[in-house]
């Protein structure tokens, strides 16, 4: 009988070992850095770390898009998949911002995380055909709105949750903290020392990093997601549709929903965006970081640099 509890105490520990092991793997550890003397960013051209992105697509009318963190993507994947299937749409959702992640119908029907699977299953695997007949979107953003954007939604409002804890790092010393820590993650992704961390990807990493931006540069239509003129950046997407003969109806329907609705992730015009602006403008340590750490999307987007003293990356 004692050997039975002796058995059964060693279980015990064994499994408690192994539940502190996988708790442990959830957040990465945050490095305390400091990177006051560095004044060059890792590349002067945009680069690709990874082949893992969110590509959606409508074959029928020739659309695919890369979606990137905190670029309108959740009612980007949501207008694909309405164009995609709308019948099946609409039986499942009364609005564009109901198919948001987790509820998305067109899940595994239109998307893929590698450009392969779709040019075999959309194209017939014609590769040049698929770059040079079909329309491919770009949203793109200013990096430091993406930024915060990023920011608030995962170190602040998900800061519970296991993936945001560790894109977040786990770092509890704020903006500084993670700044830091994303430009030591890119340093180490460049020189291959450590696996790809999509989810800290998708949000954090620069916008020309990734969606093969270097090589699909030249093809990709560009469409700045600017809050401060969202008419425009609608009027754009709209007009992206028109030219690829989608239906006047089923625009409409799209522009009115991009334009009357907010999805579940958005931060705009929130206090913490207002807080973490002005924090961002008094902190010349945070302009630089984020000089540096987005250095390809200011310079191939045409953003302003933000200033600090010494700023020699322009």
């Amino acid at each position: 009988m004692r050997s039975i509890f002796y058995i059964l105490y060693l279980l015990l520990i064994y499994i408690n070992v192994l539940n502190s092991k996988r708790k442990s793997t959830i957040p990465s550890k945050a490095y305390k850095l400091h990177y006051g003397k560095i004044l060059q960013p890792l590349s002067r051209t945009p680069m690709t770390v990874t082949d893992v992105n969110f590509h959606v697509v409508v074959p029928k009318y020739k659309l695919h898009s890369c979606l990137l963190g905190k670029n309108f993507s959740t009612m980007m994947s949501s207008i694909f998949c309405y164009l995609f299937n709308p019948k099946l749409f609409q039986s499942k959702n009364d609005h564009l911002k109901d198919n948001y992640w987790k509820k998305n119908v067109c899940r595994f029907k239109n998307n893929e995380h590698h450009l392969g699977p779709i040019i075999r299953k959309f194209n017939g695997n014609r590769s040049k055909d698929f770059r040079n007949d079909w329309k491919h979107l770009l949203i793109v953003r200013n990096p430091v709105d993406r930024f915060i954007s990023a920011y608030i939604h995962l170190c602040i409002n998900l800061k519970k949750k296991s993936e945001a804890k560790r894109a977040c790092f786990g770092c509890k010393d704020g903006i500084k903290c993670v700044l830091n820590n994303i430009y030591y993650r890119m340093n180490a992704y460049v020189s291959k020392r450590t696996p790809i961390d999509h989810y800290l990807t998708y949000h954090f990493l620069p916008q020309t990093w990734q969606c093969h931006y270097s090589q699909f540069k030249k093809v990709y239509t560009i469409i700045k997601y600017d809050q401060s003129n969202l008419d425009l950046f609608y009027r754009n997407i709209s007009n992206v549709l028109l030219r690829q003969n989608v239906p006047e109806s089923f625009i409409s329907f799209i522009d009115k929903e991009m334009r009357s609705t907010r999805t579940h992730h958005t931060t705009s015009n929130s206090m913490n965006v207002v807080l973490l602006r002005n924090y961002i403008t008094q902190n010349e340590y945070a302009r630089k970081m984020l000089a540096l750490i987005y250095f390809n999307d200011f310079k191939e987007f045409g953003y302003e640099f933000p200033l600090y003293s010494n700023n020699s990356v322009s």
